[in-house]
């Protein structure tokens, strides 16, 4: 129908140039900023994936400074235990010395100074070793039960079953009993506004697990001997483990430390059977755990759950914490003593670079799978927001020949109603 009050077609090429119009600045609009989705009304839901996963990239590059900065600690933790290291085998052949009869006693003087001195600097090194102000080698250390047994079976064993009828009776040495015990700590519970007052935390109920090696009727190395003890610690499901130290004795040590918050107590004790006994791995000393350690925690993630955070354990190296606070070679029925309270400080020492190596390679593998993941989280992130520019510049020029197009046909249209006037001539 031709009239003039209304022009369908006109109207038509009116939202069509709008329409081309809007293609043009959403093209342009995606080209100058790189993003497709500029808005949630472009797409709703790439908006959202787009912004948990923008989340996730950023927590990524988080737990890589963290695991490269935890590198950077245990670096420098290990360089300060490094010249503790240093000291204690200097200390350890200054004590040496001092049993030698060929000295004098002005020698042993001498030699007692310097072994002063360098006590004194195993305090400076424990004191001032930081990284970023964070004391790195004077902290509580090990509070865990731990046995020490005191024969050298660093020869192996000969285990029997024994023979009463031998002569001289042949005594059984081959089983080795004890007990793993930890207690959990029993949270703290709020008090409640006008009900129940507060209640502290405690320590709860402990639990014992039995431990019972059997030897046989063989002979084992020292290091037969460690395998089976750990092996029977595996199958009962005990966290503790079992170790020689530098002076050939075995020693059984929990890894359940005491720290108030999760574990309250932790022993290994009821050593007994036949092995234990002086012919075999010898009497065992059972030390109880004791409060007062705190892990260096570094976090490399964020999902919010232990996996998160790899556990440092700290480490006393002041002369104190290393049980030679006061030692001296002035006294020569003391030099024993401290000989091996030396060598189970150096034990202490290569234990915790050990962890410490351990722990390095473990943030190594660590910063390089976050950064693996991280980057396929970011190319996942870019497919979604990311412009695609040939298929966007496609688009604004299809988008502009549209609006060209549109406006040449408003053109036309508004030419329409003229044809009335050709009516009433």
């Amino acid at each position: 129908m031709l009239s003039i009050n209304y022009n369908s077609a006109s109207r038509n090429a009116v939202n069509q140039v709008g329409n081309a119009q809007t293609g043009i600045a959403k093209a342009m609009n995606a080209l100058s900023t790189g993003n497709r989705i500029n808005s949630a009304a472009d797409d709703v839901a790439g908006s959202a994936m787009a912004s948990r996963m923008q989340v996730q990239s950023n927590s990524l590059d988080t737990a890589v400074t963290n695991a490269n900065m935890g590198v950077n600690l245990i670096q420098t933790m290990d360089g300060a235990m490094k010249e503790t290291e240093e000291l204690l085998q200097r200390m350890t052949k200054l004590t040496e010395m001092s049993k030698n009869d060929a000295y004098s006693t002005q020698d042993r003087d001498m030699m007692d100074q310097e072994f002063g001195a360098l006590s004194n600097e195993l305090d400076r090194n424990a004191q001032s070793a930081n990284y970023n102000g964070i004391s790195l080698i004077n902290n509580a250390g090990n509070t865990a039960g731990s046995s020490l047994f005191d024969k050298d079976i660093s020869k192996g064993i000969t285990f029997t079953a024994g023979d009463a009828t031998a002569k001289p009776p042949v005594p059984a040495n081959n089983t080795l009993t004890f007990k793993v015990t930890t207690a959990p700590m029993i949270a703290a519970v709020p008090a409640v506004k006008g009900g129940a007052a507060a209640v502290p935390a405690k320590v709860g109920t402990p639990v014992d697990t039995d431990i019972t090696v059997d030897f046989g009727t063989n002979a084992l190395s020292a290091n037969d001997i460690v395998g089976a003890i750990n092996k029977a610690l595996k199958a009962a499901g005990a966290n503790a483990n079992a170790t020689i130290n530098s002076e050939g004795h075995l020693k059984i040590d929990s890894n359940d430390r005491v720290d108030g918050v999760k574990f309250g107590a932790s022993k290994i004790t009821n050593i007994g059977g036949t092995a234990a006994a002086a012919t075999g791995l010898g009497a065992g000393t059972a030390t109880d755990g004791k409060t007062g350690f705190g892990d260096i925690v570094i976090n490399v993630g964020s999902s919010g759950n232990a996996y998160d955070n790899i556990f440092l354990k700290t480490v006393d190296l002041s002369s104190e914490g290393l049980g030679l606070k006061g030692a001296s070679l002035t006294n020569s029925t003391d030099l024993d003593k401290t000989l091996s309270t030396l060598k189970a400080a150096l034990d202490t020492v290569t234990e915790q670079r050990s962890h410490l190596g351990a722990s390095q390679k473990r943030l190594t593998f660590a910063s390089d799978n976050l950064q693996n993941v991280k980057n396929n989280t970011d190319a996942s992130l870019s497919s979604i927001e990311d412009t695609d520019y040939a298929a966007t510049t496609m688009q604004l020029a299809k988008e502009k020949v549209l609006n060209s197009a549109s406006q040449a046909m408003l053109g036309q249209s508004n030419q329409m109603q003229s044809e009335v006037t050709q009516l009433l001539k």
